[in-house]
């Protein structure tokens, strides 16, 4: 059969009652089998014989969405919660009277200080415990109330902060975990053949993941990366690969 494109990858998390996941918008699948090998020679170059060793399982899943769900089911095993924590980059003016006070538009949800800047110029201001000159400010993070100085009223200014966003998204948090337990899950990769829709179909058993890449880059998307091995189910299997084709 032929395949075309990068297929769709789900995995099933261990457990009596698991709900299969699509790991989403597969861009790009991978499995590998790789077996040690050794060989035998005498006095000549080319081995007289070849004895295989172990072999080794691995695969890769670069995809163009992800979820609270797949991070957890397959990695990180925490505690999934309602809500998130977000940040947020909201342009104010510094008042042209005292007190010389902005109240940021989420500050009854305000979390953590991250910085301000001059709108104009994108130069930063310090933060101080008070303020006494241009360039200052300091905040209330119990309120969410920046104070400046006198010398920068009317200016626009650029304030970025932490917020609790409690009506929407999810957040996990990571726990510590022991060495030696690990999350195993099932997964199902299937690719189309485009001359006539017949469905290639690969499933292996117990997957652990191995690593989790997650990378920015400017003027393009961000596609995480997950890595995991392979290992045998109590029948001994690794998996199948299902062909339609009949030759």
């Amino acid at each position: 059969m032929y395949m075309f494109g990068s297929g769709v990858m789900t995995i099933t998390p261990a457990g009596a009652t698991p709900t299969p996941i699509n790991i989403g918008l597969l861009q790009e699948g991978q499995v590998t089998a790789k077996s040690t090998v050794k060989e035998l020679f005498g006095q000549y170059r080319d081995p007289l014989a070849i004895g295989a060793g172990t072999r080794k399982w691995t695969g890769k899943a670069k995809v163009a969405r992800f979820s609270a769900n797949v991070l957890n089911a397959i990695y990180f095993g925490g505690t999934i919660n309602a809500g998130m924590t977000t940040t947020a980059y909201e342009a104010d003016t510094i008042p042209g009277t005292g007190p010389y006070t902005v109240t940021v538009a989420n500050a009854t949800h305000f979390t953590a200080d991250l910085g301000v800047i001059y709108a104009a110029t994108g130069l930063p201001f310090k933060r101080v415990a008070t303020v006494s000159a241009a360039g200052q400010y300091s905040v209330n993070t119990t309120t969410g109330v920046y104070t400046f100085d006198a010398a920068d009223t009317g200016l626009g200014v650029i304030i970025s902060y932490n917020w609790t966003n409690s009506t929407t998204g999810q957040n996990i948090v990571i726990p510590q975990a022991l060495i030696g337990p690990t999350l195993t899950f099932g997964i199902n990769f299937t690719g189309v053949d485009p001359t006539n829709n017949n469905v290639f179909t690969g499933q292996f058993w117990n997957a652990v993941c191995t690593d989790f890449d997650f990378s920015t880059k400017l003027e393009d998307f961000s596609m995480p990366d997950f890595q995991f091995s392979l290992f045998v189910n109590a029948a001994g299997s690794i998996g199948t690969y299902n062909f339609p084709d009949l030759f």
